[in-house]
């Protein structure tokens, strides 16, 4: 059998990805709740956009958000943004 460089390069790559905490962390957290994984990852891709006060009343808009609103909201967030949802 013979393994090339790109199978080798390939186990690196995902033995590395696995011993970092902040992934495996990201990982589990999308296991047990993706709604509140998604609203995290849209909300640090916003965060730089907005002043600390604009941030604050925009994370309170979320929290105060239905599930349904909150998903509409998601979606059309991710789709400017090109993120997979």
């Amino acid at each position: 059998m013979h393994i090339s460089a790109a199978d080798i390069s390939k186990h690196i790559s995902a033995a590395v990805r696995y011993s970092n905490s902040n992934y495996v962390n990201a990982i589990d957290r999308r296991r047990t709740d993706e709604l509140a994984w998604r609203v995290d990852r849209v909300l640090r891709k916003l965060r730089p956009r907005y002043s600390a006060t604009g941030y604050g009343e925009l994370a309170a808009g979320v929290a105060a958000m239905d599930e349904q609103e909150l998903r509409g909201w998601l979606r059309k967030i991710e789709a400017r943004f090109h993120l997979r949802g």
